[in-house]
């Protein structure tokens, strides 16, 4: 990690392509999602994702949820996006394929889609009714952390202000501490390396895992999961789970990253995981998208992102043009003091 350095671009590069690494990863998982590991032939192209019927390249509700809130925070003109501003773009995906790759909701998680019935039947109540009935330990699924990216993308400049805005886009559907902390460090992640880019900053990896043993946790179960003494990045993958907990998730996105040197090599390891590949992926994709890429024009075969075989995935994806509008609409959307 120590020799593995951050890859300078201009910030515009950086927040499309981390977008769009995000749903490229989606994409590439979404057809062995609930399969468990070793039990399907190596993933290291797009295919038919089978389950659902859908076409290679397709991206599922992570990419959706991530977009919906990409809108919602273009939608502010500079400003914070509203709890309901943000369930009301979830509540049109899911009731109308609002930013679906095939117009139609086809997958949910669990407590997003009660989340959302809240939000759908009586607004005005639905962020208690969320805190009351989704805050137990049970509910602590992956699904705020999977869309939270665009925040980072957006509020990179003040990590603190992005921290504080993830957590509350976690409370529209999932309020447990765990998985609001969750998405707190992830933005602060992304944001650092962002920070890193605009200043020329050389960075490796081992500086911002430093950065993220830096950090103090509230959660004492992320902290030991993720933190300084929970040496996770030196565990064999028999010991890393891709479940739809939310401790799992960011623990095997970030094992992936630290593990591996390049975008494509960590996206078919983390993909080849198995279980919620589609949600573990594009967690790692957003944050590896941010890290490693650089303009498509400049690839060369020395590039740790733009690989032949990262291009193919790209030029297959389902609506490219709908993540690259929403990726373009968050350079507009810096915080407004």
């Amino acid at each position: 990690m120590e020799n593995q350095f951050l890859t300078q671009a201009a910030i515009p590069v950086k927040i499309r392509n981390s977008l769009l690494s995000l749903a490229m990863c989606d994409a590439l998982g979404g057809p062995v999602e609930f399969q468990q590991r070793g039990t399907f032939p190596l993933v290291t192209e797009m295919i038919e994702n089978k389950h659902f019927n859908l076409a290679p390249g397709t991206w599922t509700d992570d990419t959706s949820m991530a977009l919906c809130l990409g809108q919602a925070i273009i939608d502010s003109k500079g400003g914070i996006p509203s709890e309901a501003s943000q369930a009301e773009l979830y509540v049109r995906w899911r009731r109308n394929g609002y930013l679906s790759a095939i117009d139609r909701c086809f997958d949910i998680g669990g407590c997003t889609g009660v989340a959302l019935g809240f939000w759908e039947t009586k607004p005005a109540k639905a962020l208690g009714e969320v805190r009351k009935k989704l805050s137990g330990g049970y509910s602590c699924g992956n699904g705020s952390l999977m869309r939270v990216l665009p925040v980072a993308l957006a509020f990179w400049e003040d990590s603190s202000k992005a921290m504080e805005v993830a957590m509350a886009s976690s409370a529209v559907s999932h309020p447990h501490p765990m998985c609001q902390e969750a998405c707190a460090v992830y933005v602060f992640l992304v944001s650092t390396i962002l920070q890193c880019c605009t200043k020329q900053k050389r960075m490796s990896k081992k500086d911002l895992l430093d950065v993220l043993y830096g950090y103090t946790f509230k959660n004492s179960t992320l902290c030991d999961a993720i933190g300084p003494t929970s040496e996770f990045t030196t565990k064999p993958d028999t010991e890393i789970y891709s479940s739809g907990f939310v401790l799992h998730t960011i623990q095997a996105a970030l094992w992936c990253f630290f593990n591996t040197e390049t975008f494509e090599e960590g996206a078919i390891r983390v993909v080849n995981l198995g279980d919620d590949a589609d949600t573990v992926a594009a967690v790692y994709g957003g944050l590896a998208g941010a890290w490693y890429s650089d303009l498509l024009e400049t690839e060369d075969s020395r590039s740790r992102f733009w690989s032949p075989r990262v291009q193919r995935w790209r030029e297959q994806l389902v609506k490219r043009e709908v993540i690259e509008e929403i990726g373009n609409g968050l350079l507009g959307s810096q915080l407004r003091s």
